[in-house]
């Protein structure tokens, strides 16, 4: 196939959750708000239930049970936001619905032991190369004691970050065929992103650092003494301005403004993101879709 367009993808991913944003919300609205509840309920719970005077003990409880709960409804929430925003992306009947969880979420769910599984295997290679490199080239002593380098486990380190980010960014159309196919085609994400990777590294990088610029942006427009207050720097509420000093009605309003705002902002990230998976997606298989090995394959149910 052409070259993957990665300018014209990050241009159409940055500009889809404006100009779909109906049709987002129409899907992922329910998600969206259950993640919000979800996360914020289960986090108010945390705090309420740990006073600044709670011995360690029922810090630790709070904790243990919380953090566990936070995450599943974390990765719940996401896995339906995630298929919603693509199956809009790609135009599939399941994206004029308001509501789904079934198969194509919980096999998105997969992600969590697969992606797990990836990292201790990257782990285990690079720590293995490193020993192993170690003994070779300084023997025993240079894994400890003072002579002990330092420098190859910084390379190790940066060899198994670039080698999970090559794992994850080549595998990144495994989001299309689980939410259009309901398929966790490990095989094929891997076959058709082959030769694509550079393309499709850059469009994600691209289109991530712009929506963290326009982000930005959006926060810069704030109240400074607000976010400031957020701190709660020692000696601040008693600058003038402060939260502190101003009406419990403005406190509010200013909290549920800054909540909003964030909101709005971490919604347009999250469907910039899905959407430059989804377009990515489109553009593979259109190009692989003139392959006679792919024209002749029996249709997917």
């Amino acid at each position: 196939m052409d070259k993957l367009p990665v300018a014209k993808i990050a241009a159409e991913s940055l500009k889809f959750p404006i100009t779909h944003l109906r049709a987002l919300m129409r899907r992922t609205g329910i998600a969206l708000g259950m993640l919000v509840v979800g996360v914020g309920a289960v986090l108010t719970i945390i705090m309420l239930s740990v006073g600044q005077e709670a011995p360690g003990g029922e810090l630790a409880a709070a904790m243990l049970i919380g953090l566990p709960v936070l995450v599943l409804v974390f990765f719940v929430c996401q896995s339906m936001l995630a298929n919603g925003a693509l199956q809009v992306v790609l135009d599939h009947p399941l994206g004029k619905v308001s509501f789904s969880f079934g198969g194509r979420e919980l096999r998105y769910l997969l992600f969590i032991p697969f992606g797990f599984a990836l990292l201790v295997v990257a782990g285990l290679i690079f720590t293995t190369v490193t020993i192993v490199a170690g003994l070779i080239f300084g023997g025993p002593s240079a894994l400890s004691g003072d002579g002990a380098n330092p420098f190859g486990f910084v390379i190790a380190g940066l060899g198994f970050f670039a080698f999970f980010l090559f794992l994850m960014v080549r595998l990144l159309p495994l989001y299309g065929f689980i939410a259009i196919e309901n398929r966790f085609a490990v095989v094929d994400a891997w076959d058709l992103s082959r030769g694509h990777f550079w393309r499709m590294l850059g469009t994600l990088l691209l289109v991530g650092l712009a929506a963290s610029l326009i982000s930005g942006i959006i926060n810069s427009t704030m109240p400074p003494t607000f976010l400031i207050g957020l701190l709660d720097i020692e000696g601040m509420s008693d600058v003038p301005g402060m939260p502190v000093d101003q009406p419990m009605a403005v406190q509010v309003l200013q909290a549920l403004i800054f909540g909003c705002v964030q909101i709005a902002v971490l919604a347009y990230s999250i469907f910039a993101n899905f959407a430059a998976y989804g377009l990515i997606f489109k553009a593979l298989r259109e190009g692989a879709a003139p392959n006679a090995e792919i024209a002749d394959a029996p249709p997917q149910i």
